[in-house]
C-alpha cells in the first residue's frame, strides 16, 4: 500500500515574502515570491535562490502579514 498524504495539496498563488540567510554566501535575505501548491502541512514555493535541506526560512504572508517559521524539505526542479 502507498503513502497516505496527511492534507490534501491545492494549487493556490499567494504573494508571500521569503527570509532567512543564503547558505552560499552567509548573508541575510528577503525575497518576494508566490506559493503554487498549498497544504496544511507545508507549500511549494518559487524561489530565484537555492535553499539547502533542513533551513529555516520565515514567510510572511503579504495579504495578512504574518509571518511564520518554516523548514526547507527539499528542491524541486
Amino acid at each position: 500500500m502507498g503513502k497516505r498524504r496527511r492534507s490534501d495539496r491545492v494549487s493556490l498563488s499567494l504573494p508571500i515574502a521569503v527570509s532567512g540567510t543564503d547558505i552560499a554566501g552567509g548573508r541575510d535575505f528577503v525575497e518576494e515570491a508566490r506559493t503554487l501548491l498549498v497544504s496544511r502541512s507545508g507549500a511549494t514555493i518559487v524561489l530565484s535562490r537555492v535553499l539547502g535541506p533542513e533551513q529555516t526560512i520565515y514567510i510572511k504572508c503579504g495579504a495578512t502579514q504574518k509571518e511564520s517559521e518554516a523548514r526547507v524539505v527539499g528542491q524541486l526542479g
